[in-house]
């Protein structure tokens, strides 16, 4: 699907976003819209995780993403 293909949706922003929509869009090179669609990325990012998913809640707040394992090699590549 191309971008001409997307679906359209009109958003109104008060003044004051607008504006900073509008400068952050000039500093980083960009349109505004994508700006707006950067933000809500960062936003989902944080929130599901950039997999798209993995930060779910139960219904008692517990995470249902499966746990983190980190690995820790000593400096002759042997995990400990």
């Amino acid at each position: 699907m191309s971008q001409a293909d997307w679906p359209r949706f009109m958003l109104r922003l008060p003044p004051d976003l607008k504006q900073w929509v509008d400068a952050e869009a000039k500093r980083n090179g960009a349109s505004q819209n994508s700006e707006v669609i950067r933000c809500i990325r960062e936003r989902m990012d944080r929130m599901v995780g950039p997999s798209g998913g993995g930060n779910e809640k139960s219904d008692d707040g517990q995470s249902l993403a499966a746990p983190v394992v980190a690995l820790e090699l000593n400096t002759d590549g042997v995990q400990r």
